[in-house]
C-alpha cells in the first residue's frame, strides 16, 4: 500500500488495534475508534504521550479510509521532512 511507511492490512485496524511508528524524525500514530481512524503526526524523539502532536486528522475507518490516511502521511512527510533534506 504505502512506499515510505509499512502499515499494517486495514483487518489490524478494524481489530481496534493502535498502530505507531517513524521515519526518520517523522512520528505517526494511527488509532481506530468509534469508526474513524485519527492519525496523529509529530516531529522528534518522544513518544507520543509526551510529544507535542503537530496534527490530527480523522479519515474513515474503512479500506479506503486507511488508504486517504496513508496517503496524506506520505504527503506530510514529503511537505515537510524531505525539503529538509
Amino acid at each position: 500500500m504505502s512506499r515510505l511507511f509499512e502499515i499494517r492490512d486495514f483487518d489490524y485496524f478494524q481489530f481496534g488495534n493502535t498502530y505507531t511508528g517513524s521515519l526518520e524524525q517523522f512520528r505517526y500514530r494511527i488509532v481506530p475508534k468509534d469508526g474513524v481512524l485519527t492519525v496523529s503526526l509529530w516531529h522528534g524523539e518522544q513518544c507520543f504521550e509526551r510529544a507535542e502532536i503537530q496534527k490530527n486528522r480523522e479519515f474513515p475507518l474503512t479500506p479506503q479510509g486507511l488508504e486517504e490516511a496513508v496517503a496524506y502521511m506520505e504527503q506530510q512527510y514529503r511537505c515537510c521532512c524531505m525539503d529538509d533534506q
